[in-house]
């Protein structure tokens, strides 16, 4: 049963991480970041609640806060 279980979430991994770059393909990011780099540039991407309600971007890098643009996050 552990090995289905495996199987199963590498297979649902494969089928997210295809559908995420075809849509940098789509949005033309492959011609400037790899799918590393992408990854690693939101890694940083953060938001902070303040007073319990408001939901703030937090400080970032330019190059980040571009990319985050492009994405439309």
């Amino acid at each position: 049963m552990k090995v289905y279980t495996t199987e199963f979430i590498n297979y649902l991994s494969l089928i997210i991480g295809t559908r995420v770059k075809n849509q940098f393909i789509k949005l033309d990011l492959h011609k400037n970041y790899s799918f590393k780099q992408i990854i690693e540039y939101l890694r940083s991407y953060k938001m902070e609640q303040i007073s319990g309600k408001e939901w703030k971007k937090s400080k970032m890098l330019k190059y980040v806060q571009n990319l985050a643009d492009l994405l439309n996050i």
